[in-house]
This record gives structure tokens, sequence and C-alpha cells, in this order.
């Protein structure tokens, strides 16, 4: 009976994956932030809820719009319609405040890393996944920058590097070859 009243993470973890989101971003997040609107979903980060729980602009300034998929804006959607305040947090407690930066990282993505038998992992290595995926998918450093709030690309070829080097390897050997 305890385990059904056990907070769910998954949606929180699932936004921070699918949108590249920071932690404090997310807790942050009320639900006139989010645009739940098929082919045009979109969550705008304007603020980031801090370990000393107060609402402050996002690192470095870095407000933005996050375009999302059709699959993130039908699950938020669910998670609205269930939520009782649908003005208020995304990821609310039971109580209704924001969640707590220990608890999603301890009870919400330690113990899925764990389930999953993952380890060496940290909850910011789901935006880093996030990033990575957009430049396997060929965005620019430009692209991948803004949906990540990085003020400089230079942040943002990290990503990139990961991900083209084989490729550019290839490219290379194609462009000089006869």
């Amino acid at each position: 009976m305890a385990n059904a009243r056990r907070y769910d993470y998954t949606p929180f973890l699932t936004v921070a994956a699918k949108a590249g989101i920071r932690l404090g971003e997310g807790l942050g997040l009320d639900w006139p932030d989010l645009e739940l609107v098929k082919g045009a979903g979109a969550i705008n980060v304007r603020r980031q809820w801090t370990r000393l729980h107060e609402l402050v602009p996002p690192k470095a300034g870095s407000r933005r719009r996050v375009p999302i998929s059709d699959d993130l804006v039908r699950m938020l959607l669910e998670l609205k319609m269930a939520a009782p305040d649908k003005t208020g947090p995304v990821f609310a407690s039971g109580t209704g405040g924001r969640l707590a930066h220990r608890n999603v990282q301890r009870r919400g993505f330690d113990a899925a890393a764990e389930d999953a038998g993952i380890e060496g992992v940290v909850l910011h290595d789901l935006r880093h996944a996030y990033g990575s995926r957009l430049a396997s998918k060929g965005l620019t450093a430009r692209q991948i920058a803004d949906a990540m709030g990085h003020k400089k690309t230079a942040t943002t070829e990290i990503y990139i590097q990961r991900f083209n080097g084989p490729q550019a390897d290839e490219r290379i050997r194609e462009a000089m070859t006869g």
C-alpha cells in the first residue's frame, strides 16, 4: 500500500530527457509555461526553482522556448488533466508545492537508474543525451545552443563532436576521393 502513494517521477524524467531542461528549470515550470498544442508544442523556460526554494531567472539568463514532440505534448496534457491546480507547478508534490531537488535526484532519477541497472550517471546526463541526440540528427550548433539555453555555441560543440567525429572523417574521405 505504501508504494501506491509513492510519487511518480516518470513525467519529470521524461521531460528532462526529451526537452533537455535543467533540474531547476523543470521544477520551476508552471502550467502556463507550456504550449500543449499538437504539432506546435513548446516549453517556455522562464525561471528555475533553486535549492534555496526560490524562483529565479534560469542559469545565465537562458530564457528560451523549447519545441517539444507530440508524444511529450500528449503526456503533459494527461498530467495536466489529473492536476488539481491548472496554473501552479507542473511537477507538484502531494501538497501542491514544488518538488525538492534532492527528492527528484535520489527518489526519482537514482532509483530509475538503479532499476535499469545503469551505474555512474546523474540526472544532468539526460540533458547531455538530449544535446547529443539533436547533434546526431544533424542540427547545427546554433540550433542546439538555442534549444539548450547555451549563450555560446562553443559549449554546444561538445555534443556535436561526440557524434560527428566518425561522420566527419567519412565526409572528409569522400570529399578528397577522386
